[in-house]
């Protein structure tokens, strides 16, 4: 989650890392119609390669009635490939879902009733048809998803808001014996999803209850 406020931030800190460290990050759909791109990415340019990519932004968010300024409710992808083996392909997508009481109340254009979730239960619903079409598309390799969900673990692990053949990569990697820190399974809204054949090398996480010093808005990173 890049907030606009970070933005700018972050530029001037990927500039600063690169210098210091002689790697190649760089920042990409950083923008989406001329807007501050909250699902952007950060990369290593030298190690990977761009493929295709695109942003969804959800279709709630777009309604004339609300008149958003600004680009948070989306979901974007993008393809990348090792360029030390072209044959190691990926995808990430990253997105950010409503909080439970988004325009709780409201009333949509065509009508709907906005209650509490209604919002979010659309994010699941329109990124799910997303990642139903990049499966498609991309069959042979593994795609993995993460971002805010505003929604706590179990959602997805024991109401099934993502299809069953993606996978708690924190969980793997307690399985696999490469978790050096255990994630949170209901009080925090960040998570990564996986699907396809892969291995997690390293599965580590941060937590802290000092909001101002981080890029998220969340106690958990």
């Amino acid at each position: 989650e890049t907030d606009a406020n970070w933005d700018a931030v972050l530029d001037e800190y990927l500039a600063k890392v690169n210098n210091q460290t002689g790697y190649q990050y760089e920042r990409y759909l950083s923008r989406h119609q001329n807007k501050v791109n909250y699902t952007s990415f950060v990369y290593r340019a030298d190690k990977y390669t761009v493929g295709n990519s695109g942003v969804t932004v959800f279709t709630w968010f777009t309604d004339a009635k609300f008149g958003h300024t600004y680009h948070m409710r989306n979901v974007g992808w993008v393809h990348l490939t090792l360029k030390s083996n072209t044959s190691k392909k990926f995808i990430v997508a990253n997105t950010h879902w409503s909080y439970v009481k988004e325009h709780s109340g409201d009333t949509l254009s065509n009508g709907t009733k906005i209650y509490d979730g209604t919002l979010r239960l659309q994010c699941k619903d329109e990124m799910n048809s997303l990642l139903s079409t990049l499966k498609n598309s991309y069959s042979s390799i593994p795609i993995f998803v993460t971002g805010d969900f505003n929604t706590s673990l179990p959602y997805f692990t024991n109401y099934g808001w993502l299809n069953s053949s993606y996978k708690v990569v924190g969980e793997q990697a307690k399985t696999a014996g490469t978790c050096i820190t255990t994630v949170p399974t209901s009080d925090h809204f960040d998570h990564i999803f996986g699907t396809g054949s892969y291995t997690i090398k390293r599965f580590e996480f941060f937590s802290s209850i000092n909001k101002k010093d981080l890029l998220s808005d969340h106690p958990f990173v």
